[in-house]
């Protein structure tokens, strides 16, 4: 059931924010009423659709999946597991929403080795206000809530962000993504030039199975710009032989 949400006015003029497409902004506000109390939720794009757009037909779950991709590479969400089933948890919840008498969560708090690469850090620092401060500022609801997403948080601060695993590979998990969502192209060749890049760059990410998958629906949307919308229309144009006909 979608809860009652405040926005604040800043949100008109945040750069981030605005760095986004409208329809993903929109989103970012209705996943706030999707969430509970403390910014956890189930992480999954058709309970997320019949929640947030019961009456817009045209919205799948295909749609909310990349949005949700965006928001995460973005850093405004943490998506984990926990004993088998995803979940989600909007980063920095405090500061958007301070509901006054927060319900229970019934979500489990992202854990250690839960499963979502890189591990979790043991000795992440503690920055967590101190008791009397919270006491100062908040009522006892807002101070239980504010404790537990201070706990939440704690623990997303403490994935660091990593250079490319130098076992990165196209698993058969990645290739059966890439069979049903990047249809016109080569899944290993690109990556291969996904491995080769980011390597090269030294850059470093906090989740690299978000990246490759926003580098795959990027190389999908640039062959779908030609026309091809899977490997026989591309190979029904260019001769066997050449050295990118399966690009």
């Amino acid at each position: 059931m979608a809860r009652i949400r405040s926005i604040k006015p800043e949100i008109r003029i945040s750069e981030k924010v605005n760095s986004w497409p409208v329809e993903i902004r929109y989103f970012w506000i209705m996943l706030w009423g999707y969430v509970d109390d403390h910014g956890r939720g189930r992480d999954n794009a058709k309970l997320i659709v019949a929640d947030s757009y019961p009456l817009d037909d045209e919205i799948t779950h295909k749609d909310v999946e990349n949005w949700l991709s965006i928001l995460e590479a973005s850093g405004v969400i943490y998506r984990y597991e926990v004993d088998g089933s995803r979940y989600l948890l909007i980063t920095n919840w405090l500061e958007h929403q301070r509901p006054s008498h927060p319900a229970k969560s019934v979500i489990p708090v992202p854990r250690e080795n839960c499963g979502n690469p890189p591990q979790f850090s043991a000795d992440a620092p503690d920055t967590s206000e101190a008791p009397e401060s919270i006491s100062e500022k908040y009522s006892p609801e807002q101070r239980a809530e504010s404790s537990e997403q201070r706990a939440d948080e704690q623990v997303v601060r403490a994935v660091a962000a990593h250079v490319i695993p130098a076992n990165f590979s196209l698993t058969p998990e990645r290739k059966q993504w890439a069979l049903e969502n990047a249809r016109a192209i080569n899944a290993d060749r690109e990556t291969q030039g996904f491995i080769d890049y980011w390597a090269g760059e030294q850059a470093k990410k906090k989740n690299w199975e978000s990246t490759w998958r926003n580098w795959m629906r990027r190389k999908q949307t640039e062959a779908e710009a030609k026309g091809w919308k899977s490997q026989a229309d591309l190979n029904s144009i260019v001769p066997a032989g050449y050295g990118w006909a399966n690009r």
